[in-house]
């Protein structure tokens, strides 16, 4: 095994891949899973030539392998390694070390994507995405960059860092080498500093006079809400079936994580009938047409019914087959009353 200059050998595995020779941008999946839509958005930006792929793995509950990948270890030990703060929760506090020991792996690069298993890209051709920022030399690009509200609960940790405290949004960001290094200098001088990812990364380049962008000002409509957001997810069935659009999406999730997303963050109740339109368009229905010819209490009824089977039943084969009989059943009701509102002859 081969050690890259600056990281330890137990941190790095299938060194296969040679140190850059020319700076290079680096894709970095952070991940504590095996995701095979992740694998794949992996090897169709190999197919670009443009970027080297690591994945940062947190395996502490599981071990998984995505082929043709650098993997780094994202564990107590190879932060400290680095030199910085270990936090309990640091794999999902910190984001931001992601970046770290990327580089720790590939320290001749030009520019850093992370990005997150739940994101997706929807591009034919993933080489029409990079192309986008060829000329963008920014030191951060990423989404919802904007001074902090005093409420937002990570503010408190930024104000004793910097002046004004920012946030940003972390599925997918894009730093120069000079702000990664920049970024790692500054967690290790703050050893005690509580901050997330979000709060730190954008607090710290911002104030300190970094080149700092929001992605849609480069390149305009590349995401909207509801598709790209915290707190509303997109059912992973749904995206399948969308035409591409040039846009990126986030969070896309299966139909458990989905459902707790929504009960989560909005309520099940308050939010039944996006859930079976989101069902009904994961399964090829026309949703406009089930709203029309099917009453709102079928529809709770129908909504009740998908949010029980999929909390109910952990194996997602079974819980993919009870929610196609679930949405038979719907499209038969359907059928019924659109029959029995026929004029009699």
């Amino acid at each position: 095994m081969t050690t890259p200059s600056g990281s330890n050998s137990f941190a790095i595995q299938d060194t296969s891949v040679p140190a850059l020779s020319t700076p290079r941008d680096l894709l970095v999946l952070r991940a504590d899973h095996y995701c095979a839509a992740s694998h794949q958005l992996l090897r169709q930006a190999r197919r670009t030539g443009r970027v080297e792929i690591v994945v940062v793995a947190d395996t502490r509950r599981r071990h998984f392998h995505y082929e043709g990948a650098l993997h780094v270890t994202f564990s107590r030990e190879t932060a400290q390694a680095l030199g910085l703060p270990v936090r309990r929760d640091m794999q999902w506090r910190c984001g931001d070390y992601a970046y770290y020991l990327a580089a720790s792996a590939y320290p001749g690069f030009r520019h850093l994507w992370l990005i997150e298993t739940d994101l997706r890209l929807s591009f034919d051709n993933l080489d029409d995405f990079f192309r986008h920022f060829d000329g963008c030399d920014a030191d951060l690009l990423t989404s919802g960059l904007r001074p902090a509200d005093p409420q937002w609960s990570w503010t408190r940790h930024v104000t004793a860092l910097r002046p004004v405290a920012y946030r940003c949004f972390f599925p997918l960001t894009r730093v120069s080498r000079d702000a990664c290094t920049h970024l790692q200098v500054q967690r290790r001088a703050a050893p005690n500093a509580l901050a997330n990812d979000e709060s730190f990364t954008a607090t710290v380049l911002v104030n300190d006079g970094y080149d700092c962008r929001e992605l849609d000002h480069v390149v305009p409509g590349l995401y909207a809400e509801p598709g790209f957001s915290f707190d509303f997810p997109v059912l992973d069935r749904a995206y399948e079936r969308m035409p591409v659009t040039g846009q990126i999406y986030h969070p896309v999730l299966r139909d458990r994580p989905y459902l707790k997303r929504l009960r989560r963050y909005h309520g099940f109740r308050r939010n039944r009938r996006a859930a079976f339109h989101e069902a009904c368009k994961a399964y090829g229905v026309a949703p406009q047409k089930v709203v029309r010819l099917v009453r709102s209490s079928a529809m709770a009824l129908g909504a009740a019914i998908l949010l029980a089977v999929v909390v109910a039943f952990e194996g997602p084969k079974t819980a993919e087959a009870l929610m196609q009989v679930v949405a038979a059943a719907l499209l038969l009701s359907a059928g019924v009353l659109a029959l029995r509102r026929q004029p009699q002859i």
